[in-house]
C-alpha cells in the first residue's frame, strides 16, 4: 500500500508510513553539521592585508625549493603587503620576512583562509 508521503508497512498491528525527504546538498543548513573544506585560492588573487594560511605549493622544480627554503610551507600563514604597479610583483610576508614574488610564481600558491588540518608536509 502506498500513499503520497511515500511506502508504508505494517509492523506489528500498527501501520507505519515512511516519509521521503530531498537529498541535501552538501554544507545546506538542514540540521546535520557538514564538514566542508575552505576554498583555495590562488596567492595572487587575495587582498592586501589580509591572512591566509599556504595549503598547497604548484610550482615546481628548483622553483619550489627555493620557496620551501624561504619558509613557504604548508599551514605556514602568510599575508600579502601589497601588489606591485602594474600586478607583476607582489610583496608577501612569510613569518617575519618580506619576499617578492612574481604574480605569476603567486598563482601557484593556494592558500585558504584556515590552516589545513592536515599534518604539515613539505609541499
Amino acid at each position: 500500500m502506498r500513499d503520497a508521503t511515500g511506502p508504508s508497512a505494517s509492523l506489528l498491528g500498527e501501520q507505519l508510513t515512511l516519509r521521503r525527504y530531498p537529498r541535501a546538498a552538501q554544507g545546506d543548513a538542514t540540521g546535520v553539521a557538514t564538514r566542508q573544506s575552505p576554498r583555495l585560492t590562488p596567492l595572487s588573487d587575495t587582498s592586501s592585508g589580509c591572512v591566509m594560511y599556504l595549503a598547497s605549493n604548484q610550482t615546481g622544480g628548483l622553483l619550489k625549493q627555493r620557496l620551501v627554503d624561504l619558509g613557504f610551507i604548508k599551514g605556514t600563514p602568510l599575508r600579502l603587503i601589497r601588489k606591485g604597479p602594474g600586478g607583476n610583483l607582489i610583496a608577501v610576508q612569510v613569518r617575519n620576512t618580506v619576499i617578492a614574488l612574481r604574480s605569476e610564481e603567486a598563482r601557484h600558491l593556494l592558500v585558504a583562509p584556515e590552516p589545513s588540518s592536515s599534518p604539515v608536509s613539505r609541499e
